[in-house]
């Protein structure tokens, strides 16, 4: 299930402006951790980062790991930021699968979570997805990103904001598109 290098090379990373501007939704957090960091665009903003990446060096992280949960232990951390590959979306997503298991490792940590739109089309009501989404992920509000939030890319992109207070539907102001 997680990534390999050969579906790593299509790798995008996090415009430096949008991850800056992330921390003006949780200015307070100190300590971050981003389990899919790659270069580490997504802890750049914070003090104390966290990265987990087997396909990149992140030079920036106070702390590294070469794969992807390898921990045993949890961290103490007041904020998750996660854009994982959505490459290789087979049997379950990978989305999917680090937002399930940042979830059952830190239940009640706030999380910024890169979601692509398409998975949460045709779903159906008896979807397991759906439900584990609606059933057990508290999802406090959603920031909407324009399809070429990426350079060069076109894909149709949203932040769930999970174990936040309610914010709602959140656009990028102007001077970041």
């Amino acid at each position: 299930m997680i990534p390999t290098a050969k579906d790593m090379r299509n790798r995008v990373s996090t415009p430096l402006p949008l991850a800056f501007w992330l921390k003006t939704l949780m200015p307070e957090a100190k300590r971050v951790l981003d389990p899919a960091c790659g270069k580490g665009h997504l802890l750049a903003p914070w003090s104390y980062r966290i990265g987990y990446d087997p396909h990149v060096t992140c030079d920036i992280a106070n702390e590294y790991y070469c794969e992807y949960f390898e921990m045993s232990d949890t961290h103490d951390v007041d904020l998750i930021v996660c854009n994982p590959p959505f490459v290789g979306m087979r049997p379950r997503a990978y989305p999917e699968v680090f937002m399930r298991e940042i979830h059952d490792r830190y239940p009640e940590t706030p999380t910024m979570m890169f979601w692509p739109l398409i998975m949460q089309m045709n779903q159906r009501s008896t979807s397991k997805r759906y439900r584990w989404l609606r059933d057990e992920i508290d999802i406090g509000g959603v920031v909407r990103l324009p399809s070429d939030i990426f350079p060069d890319v076109m894909v149709a992109v949203e932040i769930l904001l999970i174990n936040f207070p309610q914010m709602g539907t959140i656009f990028l102001p102007d001077d970041l598109l």
